[in-house]
């Protein structure tokens, strides 16, 4: 029972749709007005065909004036001619003269366009070549500047090891300058204070005192009995180092010392060259250089930019003058076809004098362009009557849908009808199979 519900639910729904499509392909077929823009089909062709025929006499009856009408059409001929090639340069040189000019050619003014722009272009060129020879000497200087500091670095840093080495060379040790010159001159001076004379006596005098007053003269403090023994021992050797005989040792190593230092006193020019490229002269070459390099790209870019508009502009002249023999040729056939023209409004003058102006040619072009009218007109009539005969014919197809559809739902409805009698006689049937029951058992 659900089931032929749902059925007929279902197909009530695609009924609405089958009307809703059949109103629709009414419409169409109503606002399509086939019958009346078939017949206005008619009535163009049968115009067409009369018009055609009269054509065609005209044609026939064109025999006279036979040596102007060929000079007259010669004269159409060669102002077709002019005005096709005319037409032809300007679509061809259209694209570069729109690129160089900015606006589409005109016969009319291409050759003056062409002149102007020539000379703008020339203007252009000028400073151009002003402006790359600039941008490329700047940027030759700055190649130039670089590549000397990067040389200049690279000889300086030579420069700076070989001093390096000769410093290295001359100072035993591996001391460093700096180091090894303080350190001699302050060995040259103990030096030269431990070879004094009179100095022993000094260490002498401080010993007695010490020894009988246990006091230390020389940094006037007392002396404890423990520190009396480490006193006497430091004199004694002071004593001993301070003797003639010692003395005369020492003086040996002040010499010694002297010309230590005086050889490194020598080395000073050496390590101040030195010093002065570690930490001027190469830390200047170093900024120099990063700014150039930071400089350089957008110094070449520059370059390369006035090149490039340098290049286009070259281009963009050779354009120009090829364009100057096409815009020369459209100035000629502009004045030849202006020359043409007054001779053939002349012919037309004469011959309209006596008759018809038109040659065969003009009537067989106007036949020529009536029958594709007419082939047209036909393929269009053609055309409307399949499409009037297809939208019949889905009418047609969808009425037909739409009555199955509705005998289906009629079948459909039926069912359900015979289904619900039956199932209330069920019912029935069996309320009374239930008071027959009941009855039997009171009976019983």
């Amino acid at each position: 029972m659900q089931s032929l519900a749902s059925e007929l639910r279902t197909l009530g729904g695609d009924i609405e749709e089958k009307k809703s499509r059949l109103e629709k392909i009414k419409a169409d077929i109503q606002t399509g007005n086939f019958d009346e823009r078939l017949s206005a089909k008619a009535a163009k062709a049968r115009s067409m065909e009369d018009q055609r025929d009269t054509l065609n006499t005209e044609l026939r009856g064109l025999s006279l004036q036979a040596e102007s009408r060929a000079r007259l059409d010669l004269k159409r001929a060669e102002v077709r001619s002019k005005t096709s090639d005319t037409k032809n340069i300007l679509e061809l040189c259209n694209v570069k003269f729109r690129k160089l000019i900015g606006r589409d050619a005109r016969a009319e003014t291409m050759e003056r366009d062409i002149d102007r722009a020539s000379r703008e272009k020339d203007e252009d060129l000028a400073g151009a070549e002003a402006e790359a020879a600039a941008a490329n000497k700047e940027l030759q200087q700055a190649e130039t500047t670089l590549s000397h500091a990067k040389s200049e670095m690279k000889s300086k840093r030579d420069e700076l090891k070989k001093l390096e080495k000769k410093l290295k060379d001359e100072i035993e040790g591996g001391i460093s300058f700096e180091i090894a010159l303080p350190y001699a001159e302050k060995e040259l001076e103990i030096r030269k204070n431990e070879s004094k004379a009179g100095m022993s006596q000094v260490y002498e005098q401080i010993l007695k005192v010490g020894q009988a007053k246990k006091r230390c003269t020389a940094c006037n403090r007392g002396l404890h009995d423990n520190e009396m023994a480490g006193f006497e021992k430091y004199l004694k050797e002071q004593i001993s180092n301070h003797s003639p005989e010692a003395v005369e040792v020492q003086k040996a190593e002040v010499k010694e010392w002297e010309d230590e230092v005086k050889g490194l006193r020598d080395l000073m020019p050496v390590f101040t060259t030195k010093e002065r490229i570690r930490t001027v002269e190469l830390p200047a070459l170093e900024r120099q250089i990063k700014a150039l390099d930071e400089d350089l790209p957008s110094i070449s870019e520059k370059a390369e930019q006035a090149a490039q508009r340098l290049t286009d502009l070259k281009k963009d002249i050779r354009e120009i003058a090829s364009l100057k023999q096409s815009a020369s040729t459209v100035s000629r056939n502009q004045n030849e076809t202006e020359r043409l023209k007054s001779d053939i409004k002349n012919l037309e003058t004469e011959l309209a004098a006596t008759g018809s102006a038109k040659t065969g040619d003009d009537v067989q072009r106007e036949l020529d362009a009536l029958s594709n009218e007419i082939r047209s007109n036909e393929r269009e009539r053609q055309a409307l009557m399949t499409e009037r005969d297809h939208q019949n014919q889905l009418l047609r197809t969808n009425e037909n849908d739409l009555h199955a559809m509705e005998k289906k739902e009629n079948n459909l409805s039926n069912q359900i009808r015979d289904k619900d009698i039956m199932e209330e006689r069920i019912v029935t049937m069996t309320n009374e199979i239930a008071t027959l029951h009941s009855k039997l058992k009171v009976c019983s």
